[in-house]
């Protein structure tokens, strides 16, 4: 199929059909941004479909690894929660990485995915897995979920709290990651592998994130910004597509998109 046919045939399904048509293209394989925002335009409302609310979204007999999804039986999750594809693609990734760090923005269920990854994968302490959250009273559900698998000693977490800044013009409420924040935790792990699923708020609230961690960053690194096909983290990716050493590889079509970032610092 050509451009002007591709093009052709999906300016008559609307947006849900061009992502069907880019998924079933592309594959695993991440869709380059050019063509999701030709899809976009083609939309009528603010954001693509949203999670069914009441529609059970992780399967824990679908994770790939039979261990990591029995950490996840019982449980109840809402829409806006990873899935088992997310789950896949997360354990995928890890293991094809093999990263000497993972920092996360905002913790949940990545944060049990990595925890079981680096517990079952690595020598004790040869991994170190750090996690950001807004408030300590997430951080505390997500240790109750470590606490299932006995978990809970793997991740460090930094609540720095939420503060004012700009992004593209805009303020936006984000992490603090004043220096000593960041020279702080840095100290402790040199990601090699970065998962953003937070924080939550209005506006592009996670773009800050990259921007702040480029002078920090020391080796070539796999960056994985969630919720990709929103409206906010669309613009995030093109703005952060411009920085020096960033390169937006696309977005994966997986839940609300996982967008692949990688970062080859100067």
């Amino acid at each position: 199929m050509n451009l002007h046919s591709f093009k052709r045939d999906i300016a008559r399904g609307g947006y849900v059909a061009a992502l069907t048509m880019a998924g079933s293209i592309y594959g695993s394989n991440p869709v380059p941004l050019p063509l999701l925002r030709f899809s976009r335009s083609l939309a009528t409302y603010e954001n693509p479909p949203t999670p069914r609310k009441g529609v059970p979204v992780l399967d824990p007999g679908k994770i790939e690894d039979q261990n990591l999804g029995l950490l996840f039986e019982g449980l109840i999750f809402d829409e806006w929660s990873l899935n088992h594809d997310a789950i896949n693609f997360l354990r995928r990734l890890y293991l094809d990485l093999q990263p000497d760090g993972v920092l996360e923005f905002g913790s949940g269920v990545s944060t049990v995915v990595f925890s079981h990854l680096i517990r079952s994968q690595a020598a004790a302490g040869d991994v170190k897995l750090f996690s950001v959250e807004q408030s300590p009273e997430f951080a505390d559900k997500t240790r109750g979920m470590l606490a299932r698998g006995g978990l809970e000693d793997v991740p460090q977490f930094a609540c720095p709290g939420m503060t004012e800044g700009i992004f593209d013009g805009q303020a936006v409420e984000c992490y603090d990651m004043r220096d000593d924040v960041l020279a702080d935790l840095f100290s402790t792990v040199q990601p090699s592998l970065i998962f953003i699923d937070g924080p939550f708020g209005t506006g592009p609230v996670r773009g800050p994130i990259l921007p702040r961690l480029l002078p920090y960053l020391k080796a070539p690194t796999r960056v994985i910004l969630d919720d990709a096909l929103r409206d906010n983290e669309m613009r995030i990716l093109d703005v952060w597509d411009s920085l020096p050493g960033v390169t937006v590889k696309g977005v994966h079509l997986i839940r609300k998109g996982m967008a692949e970032i990688t970062v080859m610092p100067r």
